[in-house]
C-alpha cells in the first residue's frame, strides 16, 4: 500500500469551515478589547491574551501580508498584479497623523488611528479584507515600549497593506499611465514615452529652420524634410496609442491611486478618524459600484494631462483630415500647429511622476500662492483702478481735435504737413473725420488715443515699466500723466513681489525646519531601537580577579 498522508486528511469545506469559526470567534474577543474599556483588569487581560491567541492561529493558518504579497509578485516581475501605493506617499501621511496625534512618540500611533487608515483604503478602493484581518495587521506591528495602545507604524508588513489586486483594464492602464511607474515593463514605456517627446520636439523646431525645410511647388510653403516628417508621424502614432489605450481602459481603473494628493487627503487628512470609519459600510451599495466606470470617465476627462495629451495628437490627425480636402491653408487650420507646443508639459508631467523629489518644489511654491493670494487681489484691484483712471486722463489730454473728412481732403492744398498723409485720407472717409494732433515738429498725425479703452494698452505697457514706444504722449500734460503712472507702476509692482519674497522665505524656512525636524526624529527612533536591542542582549559577568590573601604573599607553599 502507499504510505499515507503526511497529515489527516480533513473532509471538503471542513478548513474552511473551521477558518470561519475562527475568524468569528476572534472577532468576539479581540474586538471589545479593542472597542471597550473592561473595569476589571484581570478580566482585561484574560481577553487581550485570549485575543492574541486567536490571532495567532488565524496568522498562522490563513495569510500573512508579506507572504501574500509576495505570492502575488512572484512571476510577475514585468507587469504585477498588484499595485502597491509608494512608501514615501504613506510615510508622509503617517507622518502627518505622528505630528498631529502623537508628538511625543516618533515612530508611534494609536492602534486606532492605524485601523481607521486601512479601512478607509478598504472601503474606497473596495478592497475585500475583513476588520480581523486589518486587526491582525496592526497586532504584527511592534508596540510602543511607553505606552500599549500605540504601535510603531514604521514597518514593511504595513506599509504593504495598502495594497489592490488589478484587473486585466488595471494592469494596462498603470502600465501605460506616466504614474505608474511600479514594475519593469511600465518603467521602459515611461522611458519610451519620454524619448518620443524630446524627439518629437526637437523635430518640430528643427523643420522651422530653412536649412531643414523644401519648397515642393512654387505656389507651396516650406515643408520640413521627408524623414523628419516620418519620425514626426511615428511620434505622434506612439502618443495616439498611448492615448487611446488610457482612454478606454480608465472606466474600469482605480486611477486615483496615482494621485498623490488625493490620498493623502482621504487617508491621512481627517479629524474623528476612528469614528468615521467605523461608520463606513463594510462594502459599497450595488448602484455606486455599478455606475463607478461613470465617474472613473468623467474623473479621466477633467484631468489637465489628459487635455494635453488630446491636443498633442490632435493637431496632426486634422491636418491629415484636412489634407484630402481642395483648401487646406485655412487659418484655424494654422492655429492647430501650434499646439504642439503643449508637449513641453507632457515632458513636464513625465519628468514630475519620475522624479519624485520634485512634489516639495511644487508644494512650496503652492503654499506661497496661497498665502500671498490676498496681496494678489488688492494688487489685481490698484491695476484695474489705474488702468481706468490713467487711461481716461490720457484720453483727454492726447485726444487732439476732430478733423472732419472734407477738412481733411483740404489739408494738402493748405500746405498742411501730415504724417503719412494717405492713411489719413483712408481713416477719414471710412469714420468720417479722424483726431490729429500737432507733433513738436509741425506735422499732424493720427492720435493713438481715440477712445479709454485703446489707451488702456499704452496705461498697462507704462505702469508695468515696459516701455513700449508705439504709443507716447507729445503734449506737456500727457507727459506729466505718464510720469505720474510710471511712479505709481514702480510703488504697485513693488508691493506684490516683496509680500511673495518674504512669504517664500518663511515657507522655505518652515520647510527647512521640518526636514530637520523629521530627520532628528528618524535618528532618535533609531537610537531608542539600538538601546532596546543592548538590553535585550544577555549581560555577562565581568571577568573574576585573582585575589591573594595578604599572609600568602611571598611565603612558600605549605606542604600537608
Amino acid at each position: 500500500m502507499p504510505p499515507g498522508p503526511e497529515f489527516p486528511i480533513t473532509p471538503r469545506g471542513a478548513g474552511q469551515r473551521l477558518r470561519s469559526s475562527v475568524r468569528y470567534f476572534g472577532s468576539l474577543i479581540v474586538i471589545p478589547t479593542v472597542r471597550e474599556h473592561q473595569s476589571s483588569a484581570d478580566s482585561a487581560e484574560n481577553l487581550s491574551t485570549a485575543g492574541s491567541l486567536i490571532l495567532n492561529r488565524t496568522i498562522g493558518s490563513t495569510f500573512s501580508v508579506e507572504e501574500k504579497v509576495s505570492r502575488l509578485d512572484e512571476g510577475n516581475c514585468l507587469i504585477s498584479k498588484i499595485y502597491r501605493v509608494p512608501e514615501h506617499i504613506l510615510k508622509r501621511g503617517f507622518i502627518r497623523l505622528e505630528t498631529r496625534y502623537s508628538p511625543d512618540s516618533p515612530g508611534e500611533l494609536r492602534s486606532s488611528l492605524i485601523l481607521a487608515t486601512l479601512r478607509f483604503f478598504d472601503v474606497h478602493f473596495h478592497v475585500h479584507r475583513s476588520e480581523l484581518e486589518r486587526a491582525s495587521i496592526v497586532e504584527m506591528l511592534d508596540a510602543s515600549p511607553t505606552d500599549f495602545t500605540k504601535k510603531k507604524w514604521n514597518d514593511k508588513s504595513l506599509l504593504q497593506a495598502f495594497h489592490v489586486r488589478m484587473n486585466i483594464a488595471e494592469r494596462i492602464y498603470f502600465t501605460v499611465d506616466v504614474g505608474g511607474t511600479s514594475n519593469l515593463f511600465s518603467r521602459f514605456v515611461s522611458g519610451v514615452m519620454v524619448f518620443a517627446i524630446v524627439v518629437s520636439i526637437a523635430v518640430w523646431m528643427a523643420g522651422t529652420v530653412p536649412s531643414c525645410t523644401v519648397v515642393p511647388c512654387e505656389t507651396c510653403e516650406p515643408e520640413p524634410l521627408e524623414w523628419m516628417r516620418v519620425v514626426d508621424e511615428v511620434c505622434v502614432i506612439i502618443f495616439t496609442v498611448e492615448f487611446l489605450t488610457r482612454m478606454l481602459t480608465a472606466p474600469f481603473a482605480r486611477a486615483k491611486l496615482l494621485q498623490q494628493r488625493f490620498l493623502l487627503n482621504l487617508l491621512f487628512d481627517c479629524k474623528g478618524r476612528y469614528q468615521e470609519a467605523q461608520e463606513l459600510p463594510q462594502r459599497q451599495p450595488s448602484g455606486h459600484i455599478r455606475f463607478t466606470w461613470i465617474s472613473n470617465w468623467w474623473s479621466f476627462w477633467k484631468q489637465p494631462s489628459s487635455v494635453v495629451d488630446l491636443f498633442t495628437i490632435l493637431p496632426y490627425w486634422v491636418e491629415v483630415w484636412f489634407a484630402t480636402s481642395a483648401d487646406g491653408n485655412f487659418i484655424w487650420l494654422r492655429l492647430f500647429r501650434l499646439l504642439r507646443v503643449s508637449r513641453i508639459f507632457k515632458l513636464v508631467q513625465l519628468l514630475n511622476s519620475d522624479l519624485g523629489q520634485l512634489s516639495d518644489a511644487q508644494h512650496l511654491l503652492a503654499n506661497v500662492f496661497m498665502q500671498a493670494s490676498p496681496a494678489f487681489a488688492i494688487t489685481l484691484a490698484l491695476l484695474l483702478f489705474a488702468l481706468i483712471v490713467f487711461s481716461s486722463l490720457m484720453y483727454v489730454v492726447e485726444r487732439a481735435s476732430w478733423y472732419p473728412a472734407p477738412v481733411v481732403l483740404q489739408l494738402e492744398q493748405r500746405n498742411f504737413r501730415t504724417v503719412n498723409f494717405q492713411a489719413v485720407v483712408h481713416e477719414a472717409e471710412r469714420a468720417g473725420g479722424v483726431f490729429l494732433r500737432s507733433l513738436p515738429d509741425g506735422y499732424l498725425e493720427l492720435s493713438p488715443f481715440t477712445s479709454i479703452v485703446s489707451s488702456c494698452w499704452w496705461t498697462l505697457a507704462t505702469i508695468t515699466t515696459v516701455g513700449y514706444g508705439d504709443h507716447v504722449p507729445v503734449t506737456i500734460g500727457g507727459k506729466m500723466v505718464g510720469a505720474v503712472a510710471i511712479l505709481y507702476g514702480t510703488v504697485l509692482l513693488g508691493l506684490p513681489i516683496g509680500i511673495i519674497g518674504s512669504q517664500f522665505s518663511t515657507e522655505f524656512a518652515r520647510m527647512v525646519s521640518a526636514n530637520r525636524t523629521r530627520q532628528e526624529r528618524n535618528h532618535r527612533r533609531h537610537e531608542d531601537a539600538e538601546e532596546e536591542d543592548d538590553c535585550r542582549l544577555p549581560r555577562l559577568p565581568p571577568p573574576r580577579k585573582e585575589t591573594t590573601l595578604p599572609w600568602t604573599r611571598g611565603s612558600p607553599s605549605r606542604s600537608t
